[in-house]
């Protein structure tokens, strides 16, 4: 299975988890976004890569309202072009796959910058490559998205019997 991972923004970063007993970290980068005609063609770029499924990461609003609409309106952008090529996506705040991928490293307290960080170690030490915080962000996503799909199907599989 292969999962692609975005942390979007105007700068946002993706990774490209192929999944299986280990994951492997096979691409990685960032594209800048200034509006649809920018995400329809990253979406180009990574649609060659093939995914199964696509997670981008949802909007975290806390203090300025308008940032958070203007990261709600690209990730509607996001999904809408993924499913125009039929693919698969799924949504997941920071927190959630932070704490899950990144547990032991940050806690629900830890402030922007350790998460950032924490990000950064976990992709050195799990796929031994050093990567810029949004990419180290979309490693997270794209690998939180993975794990949660081989537990999917592994549910349905057993599910059946």
């Amino acid at each position: 299975m292969i999962v692609v991972g975005l942390d979007s923004a105007e700068l946002t970063g993706y990774a490209v988890v192929a999944a299986g007993p280990r994951e492997r970290l096979t691409h990685h980068g960032t594209f800048t976004i200034s509006g649809a005609a920018d995400v329809e063609q990253a979406v180009a770029t990574l649609a060659a890569m093939k995914p199964d499924l696509v997670a981008v990461e949802a909007p975290y609003v806390r203090l300025n309202a308008a940032t958070g609409l203007t990261l709600a309106v690209l990730l509607g952008r996001w999904l809408q072009a993924w499913e125009r090529r039929g693919v698969a996506t799924a949504t997941v705040l920071a927190s959630t796959w932070q704490i899950q991928i990144l547990g032991g490293l940050v806690d629900r307290r830890s402030d922007r910058a350790t998460r950032k960080r924490a990000a950064r170690l976990w992709t050195r030490s799990t796929f031994a490559v050093e990567l810029g915080e949004d990419e180290a962000d979309a490693a997270g996503i794209a690998t939180w998205a993975a794990r949660r799909a081989v537990m999917d199907q592994r549910t349905r599989v057993a599910g059946s019997r």
